[in-house]
């Protein structure tokens, strides 16, 4: 099934997973942030599982979606290697001038303890 805006339900879990960061994670950040020190793990690993747990959890979308904004709060950062927990839920949803808009919150944590939380917030395509 495919997430359309009426299949989601503001308060309700969307999908929880026990995720691991890969171990080679800090290769593809350094990648994609060429002025990282190597090995020097700052906060762009942990947004990058972020977005990681986001794909993951909710799947399969439609395409065209647009994240239009994110706020978040990193409690600990990730680290290659680390297994956490992420879960996604619907915050809200609405339709606001003919575009469908959808509220995420994600949230990874380890151990019970919080590594960071998240609000998201998107057109959605269909």
């Amino acid at each position: 099934m495919v997430w359309t805006f009426d299949n989601f339900r503001p308060g309700a879990e969307i999908g929880c997973a026990e995720m691991q960061v890969p171990d080679d994670a800090l290769l593809n950040v350094a990648a994609a942030f060429p002025d990282l020190q190597p090995g020097e793990n700052g906060p762009e690993l942990t947004i990058a599982t972020l977005m990681r747990a986001y794909t993951f959890l909710i799947y399969p979308r439609p395409p065209g979606n647009i994240h239009a904004e994110q706020t978040m709060k990193i409690f600990r950062q990730v680290r290659p290697g680390q297994t956490f927990v992420a879960r996604a839920t619907c915050l809200d949803k609405e339709i606001k001038k003919g575009r469908n808009w959808v509220v995420f919150g994600i949230e990874l944590a380890d151990g019970g303890k919080p590594l960071v939380e998240a609000e998201m917030r998107f057109v959605w395509a269909m």
